[in-house]
């Protein structure tokens, strides 16, 4: 069972109506959570939000105990090496990752990096993925 959160009247509607996944429609940062969820996903998200630690931080409240955030990012320091003008670095891009970053980013968002991998998507994107779980 999975539950889908978007600002966008329109990826709700499709979410629903074509796919059958249950949705919340809404603003991340002002939503205040029904539930808790096992997994929490943040696939190509906090690269366009101005605070990314603070959108990370929220995510403890929607987190059962013993649940895991799965992060994607644009892996900006492989990216770096094949020029400026690469799809990661696009201007709706507010921030780009490292794997040293995202480590940090968890840290200070009440996380620690359970794994942490970097890899080449067929479409060329370079991109990081964690996982991470409560700091204790």
């Amino acid at each position: 069972h999975c539950t889908a959160l978007d600002p966008d009247l329109r990826s709700i509607k499709h979410l629903k109506e074509r796919i059958g996944v249950d949705t919340i429609h809404g603003d991340f940062m002002n939503l205040e959570p029904s539930k808790v969820y096992d997994v929490v996903t943040l696939n190509k998200v906090l690269e366009h939000v101005i605070d990314p630690i603070a959108m990370l931080t929220l995510v403890n409240k929607w987190l059962a105990k013993d649940g895991f955030v799965y992060l994607e990012l644009p892996d900006g320091e492989v990216a770096s090496k094949y020029g400026p003008d690469r799809e990661e670095f696009t201007i709706d891009h507010l921030n780009v990752f490292s794997i040293a970053s995202t480590a940090i980013l968890a840290s200070r968002s009440a996380f620690t990096v359970k794994t942490i991998c970097r890899l080449q998507e067929p479409s060329s994107k370079y991109t990081i993925r964690a996982i991470l779980i409560r700091q204790e």
